[in-house]
């Protein structure tokens, strides 16, 4: 029993020998002129060196993948301070890598900065000859995003960015940081949330959510699925004393991202209170007509010409199987639904939205892990935990440059965990 609370400080030990890996090889990769003077490095084809950069990141999580499935087994002898004080140990470490595989942290600083300048966030932009704030931020956002899509997020997470970029006096790399700790700061706050609202399962509940060391990355990388993902329990915690309150948080959290409606109306599903169901979704029709709202006062949602995701015979081929896949789910889900085990009909549902959406990528995975949580004892379980896992793989097509492959990425990181409904369930 002694040396049970060692095993979760081996993710945070793991993730922080792989930054100091990344920050031995930083210099010896070949990077695109001007990443150097970037607040944050992200890899964005940088080719041969983009795939060594995306192995040292790979090989991290793997190891701390076989110290996190450690803990996950052993969380009901862990305490949760140990399990809380490990994930935020794991977070700050991912915060240390010298790179990064995703530029999003820079969209979510433009938007903000277009709202503080009284300009509007839902408009497609180029860099140039579009300008922002001053050259610096030009360059900067530019650098990552040429081309800066019309704003996909709700109008309360446009406010809160907005009041980040005046606090840090539009400091570019002061905005970053604190979007950053900000969603760190939430991911901790949501689970000791999570693991308050169901007691008898919340160490495993925080094991599984908070010591995922691909999950903690995205946190680190300042994603802010960690926000709605705040919101959604506390609406969780509210809804067992004033059901209808705890349904309007969850349903307003689409007022951050539309995410938070999937995870509302999930919620709904898991508690079977009709009062919550009702109320959420009346607060998702308010949050869309806000939003709608809110464009319309900006000028309208302008956005760039559409693109198509499929592009070669190669893709329709991948979306195809992914489509035959995707069948199969809904016969799982509705396998579940008849049974009458919501847990199981939740994380089925969840994995077929996962092989219809046309461009998953691993901060996503916040949110299949409750689910996991609560069928590891079943098929689901499993399946769940290793994709969140694989779909590492989709970073590796950004990193060398080569967008093409990025739907057979998808596509194999999705079968290959689908091999786990052949194994037993965990006993935990």
């Amino acid at each position: 029993m002694t040396a049970v609370w060692r095993v979760p400080l081996a993710i945070p030990l793991a993730i922080a020998l792989g930054a100091l890996a990344s920050h031995l090889l930083f210099g010896s990769l070949h990077k695109p002129d001007g990443v150097l003077s970037q607040p944050i490095a992200v890899v964005t084809a940088w080719g041969w060196s983009g795939v060594a950069a995306w192995s040292i990141y790979a090989a991290t999580m793997l190891v701390a993948g076989a110290a996190y499935w450690l803990a996950i087994v052993r969380s009901r002898q862990l305490s949760l301070a140990v399990i809380l004080s490990a994930s935020a140990l794991a977070c700050c470490a991912a915060f240390a890598f010298r790179f990064s595989f995703s530029s999003d942290v820079y969209i979510y600083a433009a938007y903000g900065a277009l709202s503080a300048t009284s300009h509007s966030p839902y408009v497609y932009l180029t860099f140039p000859p579009a300008q922002l704030v001053d050259a610096y931020w030009t360059h900067a956002i530019g650098f990552e995003w040429p081309s800066l899509p019309a704003c996909p997020y709700g109008p309360e997470f446009i406010g809160i960015l907005r009041a980040v970029v005046v606090a840090t006096h539009f400091d570019l790399a002061h905005t970053l940081l604190a979007q950053r700790i900000m969603s760190i700061s939430a991911f901790i706050a949501a689970l000791a949330l999570t693991a308050y609202v169901i007691p008898e399962r919340g160490r495993l509940l925080a094991a599984v959510i908070g010591l995922n060391p691909v999950v903690i990355s995205t946190v680190a990388d300042g994603h802010y699925d960690a926000l709605v993902f705040l919101v959604i329990a506390l609406a969780a915690l509210v809804s067992f004393r004033r059901p209808e309150i705890g349904g309007l948080l969850a349903g307003f959290s689409t007022l951050l991202k539309a995410t938070g409606a999937l995870a509302a109306l999930a919620l709904a599903y898991a508690i079977g209170s009709r009062r919550f169901a009702a109320w959420a979704g009346v607060a998702i029709a308010a949050a869309i007509g806000v939003q709608w709202v809110a464009t319309q006062l900006a000028g309208g949602y302008q956005k760039a010409a559409p693109t198509h995701l499929v592009t070669t015979d190669s893709d329709v081929i991948a979306l195809c199987i992914r489509g035959f896949i995707a069948l199969g789910l809904v016969a799982r889900t509705i396998y579940n639904a008849r049974k009458g085990d919501r847990a199981a009909t939740l994380a089925a549902a969840a994995l077929t939205i996962w092989a219809l959406y046309p461009n998953d990528y691993p901060w996503y995975g916040l949110w299949l892990l409750p689910l996991a949580a609560f069928t590891l004892e079943r098929r689901e379980g499993p399946v769940l935990l290793v994709l969140t896992f694989t779909i590492t793989l989709r970073y590796l097509s950004d990193a060398y440059g080569f967008a093409p492959a990025g739907t057979w990425l998808e596509t194999i990181a999705l079968v290959i965990p689908l091999a786990a409904f052949s194994r037993k369930p965990l006993a935990t």
